[in-house]
């Protein structure tokens, strides 16, 4: 089934003659430039809704919808401006670099980055204390010169009231921030080479659909086979805008004027909506919350997908809850870790690398002969390489030795550091692989990285307490990876493809991102915390992300596990089983559910995701049944105009919040 948006994916982004002709460096060098001055204010609305007021989460989701809202406002602007000023308006290559810098932008600012990494710096020399006994116990072993270990810059920091640009608030984070600066370009450099790498097999080979940027690639086409018409011309996108966009506006009210009404689409408002609320009975009450929601954007989304991808999310969503069930019926206990679902889960997530790595095995034989005797890229039809073989080999090589010395440097035995790294970036490469071909609404991977599964299934004996220490300040890039930034560079070269931008351009653009991206995450960070206080103004998400880790660091020095062979089965049976389907299903190609589906099901998210994406694969389902395939094509400008609407709304009250300094409504959670 390939609705009219899939089949336009391999089409340029229209342009006119005049857009082309106007591409030079100094005209995309301007753009970046100001997308750069914008990177500033995006971060700080990111830092603002998600930690200070704790509201939206916009980061927590594929699409950033912080991102799109500008996305959306820079282009209405532009429509004047084509029609009256060509050469000054922005072309949709220009408009999709803005994007993408602040995608990157907003990937070091998010909830699951610098909002992590400053309280993980901080948290056990402001927090120890005779009663945890911290100070003998942890600090010993951390590295200082990654911490912020200023007594009075802390309680600054702590107590709000004060001004980050101080030079005794400042002047202790310029050394750790310098190094934290330096380790995640490092981090992001490597996953930019490895993007390189697998470009050409993604987009042109397996020509993978990218569903996440599907819609800020037609909101800045203005012409295009999905709608022919223009995108924002079309009625029925308007209709399903207008109606998600009111039913956030009608919650919205509602949240600051309880007597109106409101439409139960978040099972978090009233009435809270949890499907087994009123099961006590064994085994059933093992499945826990399993709560229905309505998300717009999830529902949009999911129309957009194939329907045995969104269908293969809450099926196996649910093979989860009834392994529950099942472990709890044989008297199998939960609170030990049966049945083990991150482990599962881990070893999944390496077997998706595992599978794609197998089937591009001739690929990758013909870039190491590039490698060793490049040669232009011919026979493709695509355009240049934004970067070497080479250079993209060396970029993962260069940045993987950097890692794992800075790692060896803080504290990790050179073995340990190896493995964790290895283990990270085949993660990595399984969220940006599944993400480019499903389009997950959200895709998280709570407490299933490197840094917990190393010491949860070797036992924590294996390390000296300076490895766990530096393992345990890891958690700022593993808690969970909904705003990893790998994703976000590979969907930037299909970007490239639609628009007809020239893959060197993108790469210069996601350079500059990832230099600058950083600094301006911290500064963002960091003015609010001394602004409000971390123990003062700030949600508990300012103190509660540093006390994750330490205090989970505390038991494991306090006592030392062993190795757990029951974690490193499900590990094996998770692979497995991921490894063994794929195979299956490349050969029994009219199987409903996607293998995939067992890795990113298993995630938090699902819990929110699972009854928007059963909508949305009941609707294609039926619609594909008693319409045909045609018809499908009509929910196409539908999706968008959900997405769209939702988004905006989500993006109205964040806004609202910070204006206002009150509690409004969330679209998300």
């Amino acid at each position: 089934m390939q609705t009219r948006a899939e089949s336009a994916r391999a089409e340029p982004v229209a342009e006119t003659r005049d857009e082309a002709g106007r591409r030079s460096p100094w005209r995309f060098a301007a753009v970046v430039l100001f997308a750069v001055v914008l990177m500033p204010l995006n971060s700080y609305w990111v830092v603002q809704s998600e930690l200070v007021r704790y509201q939206g989460h916009p980061t927590t989701i594929s699409l950033f919808y912080n991102v799109v809202f500008i996305l959306l406002v820079l282009t209405l602007l532009n429509l004047p401006l084509r029609r009256w000023a060509p050469r000054l308006a922005l072309t949709p290559g220009e408009l999709m670099t803005i994007y993408i810098v602040l995608c990157i932008g907003s990937a070091g600012a998010a909830h699951d980055a610098i909002q992590v990494l400053t309280p993980v710096m901080t948290h056990v020399f402001y927090y120890a204390s005779p009663e945890n006994g911290w100070a003998d116990l942890i600090q010993p072993h951390m590295p200082t010169w990654l911490c912020m270990t200023d007594r009075q810059s802390l309680i600054n920091m702590h107590w709000g009231e004060s001004n980050f640009l101080a030079p005794e608030n400042y002047r202790p984070w310029l050394l750790p921030g310098l190094w934290w600066t330096a380790f995640t370009v490092a981090l992001w450099s490597t996953c930019l080479g490895l993007t390189s790498i697998f470009r050409r097999r993604w987009i042109h080979s397996e020509r993978l659909t990218y569903p996440i940027v599907m819609l800020p690639l037609e909101m800045v086409a203005y012409r295009s086979r999905a709608l022919p018409e223009g995108f924002y011309k079309n009625r029925m996108m308007w209709l399903a805008f207008g109606l998600a966009l009111g039913a956030d506006i009608l919650n919205g009210i509602h949240t600051l004027k309880p007597l109106w009404p409101m439409i139960p689409i978040s099972p978090r408002s009233a009435p809270k909506l949890n499907i087994i609320s009123q099961v006590l009975d064994r085994p059933w009450n093992a499945i826990g919350y399993a709560p229905v929601s309505f998300y717009p954007f999830v529902i949009g989304l999911g129309l957009l997908l194939p329907t045995e991808l969104a269908t293969s999310c809450w099926v196996f969503f649910w093979f989860w809850k009834m392994q529950l069930v099942v472990g709890s019926l044989f008297g199998q206990n939960v609170a030990q870790g049966f049945p083990w679902i991150e482990e599962q889960e881990f070893g999944a997530y390496l077997a998706v690398t595992a599978f794609f790595v197998w089937v591009s095995r001739n690929y990758l034989a013909d870039v190491c002969r590039q490698i060793i005797h490049p040669r232009t890229e011919a026979g493709t039809g695509s355009l240049p390489e934004g970067m070497s073989y080479r250079t993209a080999a060396l970029l993962v090589v260069g940045g993987f030795v950097f890692v794992v010395w800075f790692s060896v440097a803080a504290g990790m035995p050179v073995w340990m550091a190896v493995v964790f790294f290895i283990t990270y970036f085949a993660i990595s490469m399984a969220i940006g692989r599944i993400r480019a071909e499903m389009g997950m609404p959200a895709h998280d991977f709570h407490f299933a990285g490197p840094d917990q599964m190393l010491p949860n299934i070797l036992g924590t004996r294996r390390f000296p307490p300076r490895a766990l220490a530096i393992d345990s300040m890891y958690w700022w890039f593993n808690r969970a990876s909904r705003a990893h930034v790998l994703p976000h560079q590979a969907e930037a070269f299909k970007i490239a493809q639609r628009t007809g931008m020239s893959n060197s351009s993108i790469v210069g653009a996601l350079t500059v991102a990832m230099v600058i991206a950083m600094p301006v995450a911290f500064w963002a960070m960091l003015q609010c915390d001394y602004k409000y206080g971390v123990a003062a103004q700030m949600s508990g998400g300012a103190a509660g992300f540093g006390n994750e880790p330490m205090s989970k660091l505390a038991s494991w020095l306090n006592a030392p596990t062993g190795f757990s062979i029951q974690r490193l089965l499900a590990a094996i049976i998770g692979a497995v089983f991921l490894f063994t389907t794929m195979m299956l299903k490349t050969r029994v190609s009219w199987w409903p559910i996607h293998p995939v589906g067992y890795a990113v099901s298993a995630s938090w998210s699902m819990q929110f995701l699972w009854c928007p994406l059963l909508i949305a694969s009941g609707i294609k389902w039926a619609v594909t049944r008693y319409g045909g395939h045609r018809s499908v094509q009509s929910l196409v400008p539908l999706a968008f105009g959900m997405i769209l609407g939702d988004l905006t709304g989500g993006s109205f009250w964040t806004l609202y919040s910070l204006w206002k300094k009150v509690t409004v409504y969330s679209i998300w959670q």
